[in-house]
């Protein structure tokens, strides 16, 4: 064997370089040419064609709708000639669902066919993706809808709407059975131009909302309206918070006391012209309505009932509601020294005297608290004698005791009124009298003295304590 060296082989591939180059490319040809003259069998997916629905009526015709569930675009494979097939593309073929074939179960046959008759007997559909379209098919109902009404923006600052009146106050919705079971509400929306004083007349687009608050798209849930704009009338008035003002009237019987009481709101927001609002600062609830007795100690007021005209409440019922705390009375026994019972009143030229004997026993009621505080110095007895008259008197004692604390009952001393002895000193230049003194006759009024009644009794000094003096000539 015949060895060819390095030097040989390396000759013989850098020789002749461009005829060698030439026969790849001829060769190339050669096999292109086969090929194209052959044009073997392939196989290709065509994916997404869309497909067409026919005969839609047949559903919405029964006041029906569907969605498809599954089918909307289908894939085909297909065989043919390399040289057809490499060509074809989506547009290329026609994939149709017709109604008219619907089946029990909502399945509706998918037919896709080539566009290109010419390549009708060389191309095959062999496989597709989809061989129905499946749907949901629904009747559609109607019900009827209170329509709301909702602001974007706001009134002039220190203004609300109080109220709105749309020109509708119900909506037909038309709606399959499952998208009714998701409505929320429908509404009208107004937008306000946000410096609004007065009352306003405005027009808005209704919406359907789901569970959720959110705007249904009327065209994917299939949701058609009785109206679709609306007008809308609203009445605008000044706001204005003050306070809810009262007084309990305790009408408990002899063995309970009113201890404490407190509302449920202490303040309420009213609305009405700005000209009436700014003439009010308070509701106050008369007394007639918040009477308090052993059984009923809860009284619930309706402001609505007592506000002036002209004036609403804003937000809230306007409910108000007084709870009073009861307690049994507690009864106390305080002994008083007769001779701590002041005298007061005595009428002039008379002295007075209590004639009782020994102590006295007060006795007085309240809340344990209240009482426990009082004593015979804090009571203060006295007798008043403005009535009274010559001689032997029945007299009630009176008591100082805060509002929360009264007497069991009253107590009665016996006080005797006698006239005062006087002695009268004549004299050539002055003659006084007890009785009847004049500016001419008292000595005290000629030096520019301020004159004197010791007659009347000073309280807590009974009338034998006094002193009358008469002046020397």
């Amino acid at each position: 064997m015949t060895k060819i060296s390095g030097k040989k082989i390396k000759n013989m591939l850098c020789n002749n370089i461009m005829l060698k180059l030439a026969s790849v490319v001829l060769a190339f040809l050669l096999w292109l040419l086969v090929i194209n003259i052959d044009d073997p069998q392939v196989t290709s997916t065509i994916e997404n064609i869309p497909v067409t629905i026919l005969n839609e009526d047949v559903i919405t015709g029964n006041n029906e709708v569907y969605d498809v569930i599954s089918g909307s675009t289908v894939d085909v494979k297909v065989i043919g000639p390399r040289t057809i097939v490499d060509a074809l593309k989506r547009g290329d073929f026609t994939a149709t669902a017709d109604f008219q074939d619907l089946s029990k179960t909502n399945a509706v046959p998918i037919v896709v066919t080539l566009n290109n008759t010419r390549y009708e007997s060389k191309v095959t559909i062999a496989e597709k993706s989809n061989n129905t379209m499946r749907l949901s098919v629904e009747q559609i109902e109607e019900k009827e809808y209170p329509l709301n009404v909702e602001f974007s923006n706001y009134v002039a600052s220190g203004y609300v709407v109080y109220s709105s009146s749309p020109e509708v106050e119900t909506v037909v919705v038309s709606a399959p059975k499952s998208v009714h079971e998701n409505i929320s509400k429908v509404a009208v929306s107004i937008n306000l131009a946000g410096d609004e004083t007065t009352d306003f007349e405005y027009s808005g687009n209704v919406f359907v909302y789901d569970s959720d608050g959110k705007a249904m798209d009327r065209e994917k849930n299939h949701i058609r309206l009785g109206f679709m704009y609306i007008k809308v009338q609203g009445t605008v008035y000044y706001k204005k918070t003050v306070d809810i003002t009262y007084q309990v009237v305790d009408n408990l019987s002899d063995g309970r006391v009113l201890t404490e009481y407190d509302s449920s709101i202490k303040t309420i927001d009213i609305v009405g012209r700005k000209e009436v609002l700014d003439g009010i600062d308070a509701i106050n609830i008369p007394e007639e309505l918040t009477v308090v007795t052993d059984d009923k100690t809860e009284i619930e007021v309706n402001l609505n009932d007592i506000l002036p005209e002209g004036v609403y409440i804003y937000n809230g019922d306007g409910i108000v509601k007084i709870t009073a705390q009861t307690e049994d009375v507690v009864r106390k026994t305080i002994t008083v020294k007769v001779g701590d019972i002041g005298i007061r009143k005595i009428p002039d030229g008379y002295e007075g005297s209590i004639i009782n004997n020994g102590d006295i026993n007060i006795v007085i009621q309240g809340r344990e608290e209240d009482v426990a505080e009082i004593d015979a110095e804090k009571l203060a007895p006295y007798v008043d004698l403005t009535n009274a008259a010559a001689g032997n008197n029945r007299v009630k004692v009176n008591v100082v005791l805060p509002d929360e604390v009264s007497m069991v009952s009253e107590i009665y001393v016996n006080v005797v009124l006698t006239e005062r002895d006087t002695e009268t000193t004549e004299s050539p230049e002055t003659t006084v009298s007890q009785e009847t003194p004049s500016s001419t006759e008292n000595p005290a009024t000629e030096t520019g003295e301020p004159a004197t009644d010791d007659t009347t009794g000073s309280e807590g000094v009974t009338g034998s304590e006094q002193e009358t003096t008469t002046p020397e000539a």
